[in-house]
């Protein structure tokens, strides 16, 4: 379907939303077949360096809870909200409400008719 086609011009923010995230998770499984058709392949010639390279990946994704909360506060600046110390044993900071998300998706709507507004006020962005 093209871009300009007339259903886009219907769609809500919650249904761009999970169009985006659909949309995300196909390129996602698409570089993730590839990149297993490729290791299949080369597992013929090279078995241990395909082994090496799994066990690589495997490693460098793994973070406990205290490094993902480092890192958060390292990307954005401030740490998670509700959050007295890095774990997931706070289980407040891991519910989201979604009347609330969508209010304030609404109302930052208004906010992008200020010539300000950048990809810096998502930050800001209160998801729950």
């Amino acid at each position: 379907m093209p871009a300009n086609h007339q259903v886009f011009e219907e769609l809500n923010s919650a249904q761009w939303m999970w169009y985006l995230h659909n949309f995300l998770k196909d390129q996602e499984e698409d570089y993730t077949n590839t990149r297993d058709f490729v290791e299949y392949h080369a597992s013929f010639l090279e078995p241990q360096s395909v082994h090496k390279i799994r066990e690589s990946r495997k490693k460098a994704v793994e973070l406990n809870d205290g490094e993902f909360a480092q890192n958060i506060k390292g990307i954005f600046g401030r740490s998670l909200p509700n959050v007295k110390k890095p774990g997931i044993e706070n289980t407040e900071s891991h519910s989201v409400n979604m009347g609330d998300i969508m209010k304030n998706i609404e109302a930052s709507r208004n906010k992008t008719k200020d010539e300000n507004f950048n990809y810096k006020h998502w930050t800001q962005f209160k998801l729950g």
